[in-house]
């Protein structure tokens, strides 16, 4: 009798925590999931991103050209990139092959590397041996993160746009990344064009996973999975209406950190605009992806966020207004100039006067030279 009536009482527990106490998603043939409730998972795995102390994404970037319009430049040689951000710090780092048609005799390991550096007052920005010494970020810094921003996470709207020019140039006011929000990055776009969106009813199997659909039409079809933060694990854009710009899949996410997930590998199939001839309407252009090396978080040394400048670059300051090559100690001229200076300041006193004997000579000789030609011109007058 005890034992019929303990099993009446777990089988009861039971139902009651599937009632009750199960999670509130069902993945199953639909969804319990409102618009609102997506929203809200994506916010929050967006600010548990903003509130890391650092973050470092390493990875490759590599493009095929398919279907090239004339003029376009077909070959697009593998890229190696690093993201990172330490609160207001920036860093973005590119090292990629060189292209054949613009340097032929570039070999195999020939590289172009390029980095960009923000420290909350002063941006910096070196390619090969030219850096540049800015007052802020330029419009380059705003389109290399291409990793997260195929997360559709916008980390960069805290890095403020100043200059009334650069503003001019992106086109976004005083938030580098406004006019992206409101038709890419999530969960903006949905919440700005919330009366649109949907979800809909049943769920579909993304690369193995079942995934909430969320949709505006003729725009926007965005598969969610809300066991990885509801982040994206597919998503098919259309600009202008109607017209497929773009088909993203993200592969095999792994969790890095707490809350944070990572796909290891991501695809963008990107489609001809439509403003390209009529011939290449509905014609693949790219196929890019974004293949994840390193991921780093909470972890960044300060140091970490540097460039190296080597001996024999050009330093195009903008904040002082003038260029100079930065040279090694032992073949600067100016500290050599210096040198010798201190040298014969130093030296024994015929050596001083020997040499204030010939600047006493080359001043007397110029004197001499002025004034004939100021008797010559007199003369020419009368």
């Amino acid at each position: 009798m005890k034992r019929h009536l303990l099993q009446l009482i777990a089988c009861q527990t039971l139902m009651l925590f599937l009632i009750f106490g199960a999670p509130r998603y069902t993945i199953a043939d639909k969804t319990e999931y409102s618009l609102d409730e997506i929203i809200k998972g994506m916010e929050e795995t967006y600010n548990r991103w903003k509130s890391l102390d650092s973050w470092m994404v390493h990875y490759h970037h590599v493009r095929e050209r398919v279907n090239p319009r004339p003029n376009m430049i077909a070959e697009y040689p593998p890229n190696e990139m690093v993201n990172a951000r330490k609160g207001k710090w920036f860093y973005a780092y590119e090292s990629q092959k060189q292209l054949k048609s613009l340097n032929p005799r570039a070999g195999p390991n020939d590289r172009i590397h390029s980095w960009i550096v923000w420290k909350g007052d002063v941006a910096v920005e070196r390619e090969g041996l030219h850096v540049s010494i800015l007052p802020e970020l330029g419009p380059r810094a705003y389109q290399c993160f291409f990793y997260t921003g195929w997360l559709f996470l916008d980390l960069l709207t805290d890095l403020e746009v100043r200059s009334a020019s650069l503003k001019k140039l992106l086109g976004s006011g005083s938030r580098p990344s406004a006019e992206y929000d409101d038709l890419y990055m999530l969960p903006q776009c949905i919440i700005k064009h919330k009366s649109e969106y949907h979800v809909w009813p049943k769920c579909e199997v993304v690369e193995g996973a079942e995934c909430l659909v969320v949709e505006r039409p003729n725009h926007d079809v965005i598969w969610v999975d809300p066991r990885i933060g509801f982040l994206t694990r597919r998503r098919r854009y259309y600009q202008p209406p109607g017209y497929l710009a773009a088909d993203l899949t993200h592969y095999d996410f792994q969790k890095k950190a707490s809350g944070i997930w990572l796909p290891q590998r991501s695809k963008s199939i990107i489609y001809h605009p439509a403003t390209a001839p009529e011939p290449y309407h509905g014609k693949v252009v790219d196929i890019a992806q974004n293949i994840l090396i390193e991921a780093r978080f909470n972890d960044l040394p300060d140091d970490f966020f540097q460039i190296p400048i080597p001996d024999g670059a050009t330093i195009h300051d903008y904040l002082r207004g003038f260029t100079y090559v930065k040279h090694p100690p032992q073949n600067d001229p100016v500290q050599s100039a210096l040198v010798r200076a201190r040298s014969m300041l130093k030296g024994d006193p015929s050596r001083r006067r020997s040499w204030l004997s010939i600047v006493f000579t080359a001043g007397c000789g110029l004197q001499c030279l002025v004034l004939g030609l100021l008797l010559y011109r007199l003369k020419k007058v009368k």
